[in-house]
């Protein structure tokens, strides 16, 4: 079951990409896929699922709050029409 409640993951990477972070004192944790959408306040949000976490620490994220740029277009190409409905 997926939580919502957050884990205090300010930006994201996919597994392949270098991780760094220009915030000092901030983790960065690579998604290992994009499980759902939805929309809150106007916004779209992803329910990531976190490489090497269980399912109940999948998280909703803000578009804007994620640099898994490939994973979101690739998500948003495949889910395009279900996307456009919420």
């Amino acid at each position: 079951m997926a939580s919502n409640s957050r884990m205090n993951i300010p930006a994201v990477l996919e597994s392949d990409d270098v991780v760094s972070s220009t915030i000092p004192d901030e983790d960065i944790y690579p998604v290992e896929k994009i499980v759902n959408h939805r929309r809150m306040d106007g916004k779209l949000e992803f329910l990531i699922k976190w490489e090497g976490f269980p399912d109940e620490y999948n998280t909703w994220e803000l578009e804007s709050k994620l640099f898994c740029h490939d994973l979101i277009s690739k998500y948003k190409k495949k889910n395009k029409t279900e996307i456009e409905k919420v």
